[in-house]
């Protein structure tokens, strides 16, 4: 941006320079206004050299400019999240305040406080919905088998019940059969 001859030599560069210089590195995008009153504070100051105004910069406030002016557009970009939308539960995309029913004051108050409710994007609100229908048709299909597994578990104890009375009575047979004795009749003539 400036050249550097000498580090305990101070710079001289004009309000427009300055800012087409960072708008050219994608630093910061303000206007040249706003970029007179900030300049200050990050260690600029006015010298009049002859008929112009300029802007005296030492070498050691090149960092603190730079990281001051990159937190500005950090703050700005947060302004902006926070005043024109929320972000959606889903995606985490944030949702314009003007493709909403919501008021600009309640989404203000949104990301502060402890809510219960599920905020959804256009794109993820049919999404959400399909979900919740199918996980009441789970839960539908999981109390059908576990009336499933329970009449099988009955089918079973039937089918083990039958096969013991019948074994009883195959055990039973067995044993008459055993007992019985061949009975000789004799008649007297």
């Amino acid at each position: 941006m400036y050249s550097e001859s000498n580090d305990s030599e101070q710079k001289h560069v004009t309000i427009a320079n300055l800012n087409k210089t960072l708008k050219e590195k994608e630093l910061a995008s303000i206007s040249n206004s706003s970029l007179q009153r900030v300049l200050p504070t990050i260690g600029f100051k006015y010298k009049k050299d002859g008929n112009r105004r300029f802007l005296v910069e030492q070498s050691s406030i090149a960092l603190l400019r730079t990281k001051f002016l990159r937190s500005y557009n950090d703050y700005e970009d947060r302004e902006k999240i926070r005043t024109f939308g929320y972000p959606c539960d889903l995606c985490n995309r944030v949702i314009c305040e003007k493709c909403n029913s919501l008021q600009a004051q309640e989404i203000r108050v949104i990301p502060s406080s402890n809510r219960t409710l599920v905020y959804t994007c256009p794109e993820c609100k049919p999404l959400f919905k399909e979900s919740l229908q199918a996980f009441k048709q789970i839960q539908s299909l999981q109390q059908e088998i576990s009336l499933h597994k329970k009449e099988i578990s009955n089918l079973k104890a039937r089918v083990k019940n039958t096969e013991n009375e019948l074994q009883l009575k195959a055990n039973k047979a067995d044993m008459d059969k055993d007992r019985a004795a061949p009975i000789i009749c004799f008649s007297r003539c």
